[in-house]
């Protein structure tokens, strides 16, 4: 979903510190295959899927998951959860064995995937929903239906800008019809995925503007969204049906370090792999170094990145 780059309510220190917790680093949509590359970057999580009819890889995932020491987000497709007319769900069969398997085996799961961007488009993601299409209320019940089923596990969902569909927001502003639908937002989640992606094919690096909205996001998340932690997706791709364009090393680098000044706990890459763009990280070995804590030394109370010396 494409909303123009709009702060609603932060005011944002354009140099703030360091964060004293470092920033770990993970990416989207990764291989088995991938993870000992992902360690040696020193990511510490994945986002992955995991066939419904092949228990066997399941297994396998988490294996080498753990060799590698990452944790993983990680659900099964298809997604197994169903709602219902009356707003209750329903857990596939193949969905509930896999909600016991990761409980048996917890050790490698930072969280279960839910869904993508389920206030703006269904589980196909063959349409969108201007009014939303699951509420706040559905992805609390949905948290609840999965924790009935593994009692300490963990909810994961790639929202996109949540501020903005709460009463006030700006897309709550365009659209009537979503009423109190995203009102209250607690419970829903305990990871949620938020970005502005700022390389733009026709505006540019959109770096400051692109900051100021996840600033936003990360606040709003921390103070509205209980208990869910924000995980920022930092653009590695390129699309020309949404107008991104893949970045340099330097403005990968740059936007890093961005990130860090933020004092952002998860950054997830987005995406390692994903065939619905033509372009993803794992093809530019030569950026990954730029997407990486250390690759943005201290200085001056801050952070080195290349827009400290004026090099886009």
């Amino acid at each position: 979903m494409a909303l123009p780059l709009v702060v609603l309510s932060v005011e944002v220190d354009r140099n703030p510190p360091v964060a004293d917790v470092p920033m770990k680093m993970g990416t989207h949509w990764a291989e088995p295959s991938d993870f000992a590359d992902l360690r040696e970057l020193g990511y510490t999580f994945a986002v992955v899927t995991v066939p419904a009819d092949d228990p066997t890889q399941w297994a396998a995932t988490l294996d080498a998951a753990a060799r590698e020491g990452l944790k993983l987000v990680i659900g099964v497709w298809p997604n197994p959860y169903r709602r219902r007319a009356n707003g209750t769900w329903r857990i596939d069969d193949y969905g509930i064995d896999f909600l016991l398997y990761l409980k048996a085996h917890p050790q490698q799961v930072m969280a279960v995937w839910g869904f993508n961007e389920p206030y703006w488009t269904a589980q196909s993601g063959d349409a969108t929903y201007p009014c939303g299409y699951y509420s706040a209320k559905d992805l609390k019940r949905l948290r609840s239906a999965i924790r009935d089923i593994w009692s300490s596990a963990k909810v994961y969902h790639d929202l996109d800008l949540p501020s903005s569909w709460a009463p006030g927001g700006e897309w709550w502003q365009q659209n009537d019809c979503i009423d109190t639908k995203y009102a209250d937002q607690t419970q829903i989640a305990d990871y949620v995925g938020i970005w502005s992606y700022p390389f733009d094919v026709v505006r540019g690096y959109t770096r400051q503007a692109s900051l100021d909205r996840i600033a936003n996001e990360i606040q709003f998340v921390q103070t509205k969204m209980g208990p869910a932690t924000p995980v920022v997706l930092g653009q590695a791709f390129s699309s020309q049906t949404a107008g991104q364009y893949f970045p340099t090393p330097s403005e990968l680098q740059d936007w890093s370090c961005g990130l860090r000044r933020l004092g952002v706990e998860y950054v997830s890459w987005y995406a390692w792999r994903q065939d619905l763009y033509p372009d993803d990280l794992a093809h530019h070995p030569t950026h990954w170094q730029s997407t990486i804590p250390r690759c943005a030394r201290p200085v001056r109370g801050g952070c080195y990145s290349p827009t400290d010396e004026g090099v886009r």
